[in-house]
């Protein structure tokens, strides 16, 4: 039995791999001419360049007005201590 299935899948595999072989072969050996250059225009990809504007000075942001004091530091707030602990 192992010679039968060794027959069935070296056969096919054999002829796949010959067929592959004079294929490539054959492409191996075709003559190509390059393409004639001569005939061939430039591929132009900017054909048209926008100027840049500068942006409008009347959509800009205002600048906020500059802070010229310091506010106060923030005192902490002690706990009650004389609350009962769990009362509400």
């Amino acid at each position: 039995m192992p010679i039968r299935s060794l027959t069935v899948t070296a056969l096919p595999a054999t002829l796949v791999t010959a067929a592959l072989v004079l294929l490539m072969h054959h492409l191996i050996a075709t003559d190509m001419e390059p393409p004639d250059i001569q005939d061939r225009r430039p591929i132009e990809f900017l054909s048209h360049v926008a100027e840049i504007t500068p942006p409008d000075e009347t959509r800009r942001p205002r600048k906020p007005p500059e802070v010229t004091t310091e506010p106060e530091p923030l005192k902490p707030q002690l706990a009650n201590r004389d609350a009962a602990v769990g009362s509400v």
